[in-house]
């Protein structure tokens, strides 16, 4: 394997982890799985991951999965698959405005 083909690692830093946090001011399970870290969190969960190394893409799904209010929000609305393969011109104009 080389280094290319290696997937991209990051060093956790507290603000980095903080960053995770939801509007209620806390982690999910589901976000601490994705640090390694057992439930419930055992004293000194967080001090224990500053400097360790987590590849970026548990990172990112660390930070985007803080809101399960969002992603429930995400999922409700079904997706129309007659617009995503219409070839209606106002369709594309809309897509290309946004």
């Amino acid at each position: 394997m080389t280094d290319h083909d290696r997937p991209k690692r990051i060093v956790l830093t507290r603000e980095m982890i903080h960053a995770g946090k939801s509007e209620r001011g806390g982690w999910t399970r589901a976000q601490l799985a994705l640090l390694g870290v057992t439930w419930p969190p055992m004293k000194g969960w967080l001090s224990a991951l500053i400097g360790t190394e987590l590849a970026e893409a548990d990172y990112l799904a660390f930070l985007t999965s803080r809101n399960r209010r969002e992603l429930k929000q995400c999922h409700k609305k079904p997706l129309d698959h007659a617009e995503l393969f219409s070839d209606d011109p106002a369709l594309t104009e809309r897509i290309e405005a946004d």
